[in-house]
């Protein structure tokens, strides 16, 4: 469709896998913030389920930030592009403050939050 033919002209930055041809799939929303590269297309379908895309997709749409995923064996690496670095220690100012805790929380919350959103407590892609 028109996003496949998008995503296959132009290199987005937002691929999940960095090798392989192009997927095709049919989930337009998905489409919108994914580019899919596999060496193998079933196996492709097969970890990208319909409820894991829906749950990828509403997770970029509310994180609005740019990620990247690859599947390689039975692990699932995820860079997400944030405007800061969450680790990142300000010497500037004291570690106690109030606000520097509850930006420390909500960081952890944040990324506590993709492994519920995207259920990866759960093996969902793994054949085993």
């Amino acid at each position: 469709m028109v996003g496949q033919k998008i995503q296959s002209a132009l290199k987005f930055h937002r691929v999940i896998g960095l090798e392989g041809e192009l997927v095709k799939l049919e989930n337009p929303e998905f489409e919108k913030y994914f580019s899919i590269h596999s060496t193998d297309q079933v196996e492709a379908r097969y970890i990208l389920s319909h409820a894991f895309m829906e749950n990828l997709a509403a997770f970029r749409k509310k994180a609005a930030c740019s990620l990247k995923i690859s599947f390689i064996d039975s692990r699932i690496f995820i860079i997400i592009h944030l405007p800061r670095d969450l680790w990142e220690i300000d010497t500037r100012y004291p570690l106690n403050r109030r606000d520097r805790i509850e930006q420390y929380v909500s960081d952890i919350e944040f990324l506590l939050g993709i492994i519920e959103e995207l259920r990866l407590n759960k093996r969902i892609w793994s054949r085993q």
